[in-house]
């Protein structure tokens, strides 16, 4: 039977011959009707510029606006522990991008051995023979930034989600620059491939390591785009690039560190429980003439009568001891027990600072610069 060519109706196809409705497959052009067994073709559309992507390329429709991703992105530059505290209000921001960002999808055989190998070298089992199908997703562009912020999103995407390109879904969206085929594969395709394959030996084996040797077939590839955003500010004369998935709503970017931000050290906050246990030392001997001075007769501080750990005489074993305890053991314990939480407190203290930023926000007494290339 002679192919049918359709029309891309809704994210699925129509059979022309029986009218069915037949879901969009991205990863092949060819498809057969489950009902009447008529092949079929996807349409390939001439509506798309120049500058657009390939018409037999598939995407994922935005579901996000610029507003989410302006929550999202002040979200982010407000957290952290070194974030400067002034970051929303003194960084300067480009234009906001919503991009289209290409991936290709590879499928294809792997063949060949692999060796299992114990913990001290030893080889368990050699050429053993090893063959299956791999599927892997892999970011097809050209910018490096990009490819790390939005890769690990795209191969956890639900491939359902993938409908054919139209110009009015790319419309005013930036498509970020594509490499061919054959480069994407050989620079990420094929060893992403090979990861999922070590993998999955790992997976079924894990205590022992493996070696494999194996020849990598892509026997389909297909190209389909990924949605996210980006933002671009600077802060200090630096740059930093922020990307959403807009897909999933999670951010991926970078913020300064302020070099400035330390909590205490551990030997700063022993040095203040040291003099605090000094003082107590010394206290105790002021405290207890004192009360030699006022309440002498009613404590019987003049007859020694109380020569006690607590408010013996300066310079004998008692006084000692309690030297031992306020300078040695006291300021330990209270470091090893509270250091914690004077690191917590000290970040504490600016996360209330950048939540008063916030506040500012909210309120419409601060402002920020953001808005969308068109």
């Amino acid at each position: 039977m002679e192919p049918a060519t359709t029309q891309p109706v809704s994210g699925g196809n129509a059979c022309s011959n029986c009218g069915a409705n037949l879901e969009y497959d991205f990863t092949t052009n060819t498809n057969k009707c489950p009902y009447c067994g008529s092949a079929f073709k996807t349409n390939k559309s001439t509506e798309h510029s120049t500058t657009g992507p390939a018409p037999d390329a598939g995407c994922i429709r935005f579901r996000n606006d610029l507003s989410k991703f302006r929550d999202a992105v002040i979200k982010f530059l407000s957290t952290g522990d070194k974030t400067p505290v002034n970051l929303l209000f003194e960084a300067e921001f480009l234009p906001v991008e919503q991009i289209y960002v290409p991936f290709y999808q590879f499928s294809g055989t792997y063949t060949g051995y692999y060796n299992t190998i114990d913990n001290n070298g030893k080889i368990l089992t050699q050429n053993t023979p090893l063959n299956g199908d791999f599927s892997v997703s892999v970011y097809g562009g050209e910018s490096k930034a990009e490819g790390e912020h939005l890769a690990g999103f795209a191969s956890r995407a639900d491939k359902k989600l993938i409908i054919p390109v139209s110009a009015t879904l790319t419309e005013g969206i930036k498509l970020s620059d594509s490499q061919p085929e054959q480069k994407a594969w050989g620079n990420l395709g094929e060893l992403k491939a090979a990861s999922q394959v070590y993998s999955e030996l790992n997976h079924a084996d894990p205590t022992h390591k493996h070696q494999h040797y194996l020849k990598y077939e892509a026997k389909s590839a297909s190209k389909f785009y990924y949605p996210g955003w980006r933002a671009v500010y600077y802060y200090r004369g630096n740059d930093y690039a922020i990307y959403m998935d807009d897909v999933t709503g999670e951010l991926n970017g970078k913020r300064p560190d302020d070099a400035n931000f330390e909590p205490p050290q551990r030997s700063k906050v022993y040095k203040k429980y040291l003099l605090i246990g000094l003082g107590l030392w010394f206290g105790v001997l002021v405290l207890r003439a004192a009360l030699t001075a006022f309440a002498g007769d009613y404590f019987d501080f003049k007859n020694h009568s109380l020569n006690n750990i607590i408010f013996s005489e300066p310079v004998g074993l008692y006084w000692l001891l309690r030297g031992a305890f306020f300078l040695g053991l006291f300021p330990l314990l209270m470091t090893k027990v509270l250091y914690k939480k004077t690191v917590a407190d000290y970040y504490a203290a600016l996360a209330r600072v950048r939540s008063s930023n916030l506040d500012l926000l909210a309120s419409g007494r601060k402002s920020i610069q953001f808005r969308q290339i068109r």
